[in-house]
């Protein structure tokens, strides 16, 4: 009984415990969340990383043919990766030394 207890409080913190309205985003990062939503649902996130102790944002708009923008946390643009070309401006070194944090926010569609 426990262990079915514990299952169902794990679901629910997985659905309802983290919303957009809860996370503290610079201001800027509203184009892109404003962006998103002007778009079908393509399974978009702000991610955080950390770049050789560099925090960065990583917007991932999930179409194909949109790069992956990484940026700090003053909305400046660092690099981007991916698009229809796969085409990088990002260093050489960039994602063997990427590391994956958190994701802070995703399109709740």
């Amino acid at each position: 009984m426990k262990t079915k207890t514990l299952i169902t409080f794990l679901i629910l913190i997985a659905f309802f415990g983290c919303s957009s309205d809860d996370v503290n985003l610079p201001d800027c990062f509203q184009n892109f969340i404003d962006f998103v939503n002007d778009r079908p649902p393509h399974g978009a996130t702000i991610d955080k990383v950390i770049y050789k102790e560099k925090i960065l944002f990583a917007f991932n708009s999930g179409l194909p043919d949109v790069p992956v923008a990484y940026e700090d946390e003053k909305c400046q643009n660092f690099c981007s990766s991916g698009g229809l070309l796969g085409e990088t401006n990002c260093p050489d070194d960039f994602f063997e030394n990427l590391v994956f944090v958190e994701i802070v926010w995703t399109d709740p569609r």
